[in-house]
C-alpha cells in the first residue's frame, strides 16, 4: 500500500494523472485491500457475527475502506496534502499541554514558575519584549490597572 501511495504521490508531482492511470491506482487499491483481507480476516463469532474487538491490521484495512476517498483526495485535488503532517504538528503542543494539565505532571513541577509562564512567553520571544510588558506586570507582583 505504501509503495503504491508513494508512486501515485509522484505521479502527481509530474501532473494531473490520466484517466486511465486514476483507474489504475484504484484497482491497485482494491487488489491490495483484497490482498490484506485475506491475511488479516475479520474476527467471527460462533453465531456469525464480528467480534467487537479486531486487529490492528484489520482495523486499518477497515479504515483504508471506509476512506477511500480521502486517502485518494490528493489523485484529484492538486490543493490537497499528501501527507497530514502539518495537521498534526499543529494539535500536537496542545495536546501535551492537556496531558500536562491533566495531572501528567508531579505536583512540584507544576509548582515551579517556569512550568507556569514558559508556555506564556515562547509565541512572543522573537517579538519586541515591549508587546508582552500588560502580561508580564502580574508575573514580577504587578497588578494590572483599570484602563
Amino acid at each position: 500500500m505504501i509503495d503504491l501511495l508513494v508512486a501515485a504521490h509522484r505521479d502527481v508531482a509530474d501532473g494531473p494523472l490520466s484517466d486511465d492511470r486514476m483507474a489504475q491506482i484504484n484497482a491497485d487499491y482494491t487488489a491490495i485491500l483484497a490482498q490484506g483481507d485475506t491475511v488479516h480476516p475479520i474476527k467471527k463469532r460462533k453465531d456469525g457475527t464480528a467480534h467487537r474487538r479486531q486487529s490492528s491490521p484489520t482495523n486499518l484495512l477497515r479504515r483504508l475502506r471506509g476512506y477511500r476517498e480521502e486517502v485518494l483526495r490528493f489523485l484529484s485535488d492538486p490543493e490537497a496534502p499528501f501527507t497530514n503532517n502539518i495537521a498534526e504538528q499543529a494539535v500536537r503542543m496542545p495536546k501535551v499541554k492537556q496531558k500536562i494539565s491533566g495531572c501528567f505532571r508531579t505536583f512540584d513541577g507544576a509548582a515551579a514558575p517556569s512550568a507556569r509562564s514558559d508556555p506564556i512567553w515562547k509565541p512572543y520571544a522573537s517579538r519586541a519584549p515591549t508587546c508582552c510588558t500588560p502580561w508580564s506586570n502580574p508575573f514580577r507582583g504587578k497588578p494590572r490597572s483599570p484602563p
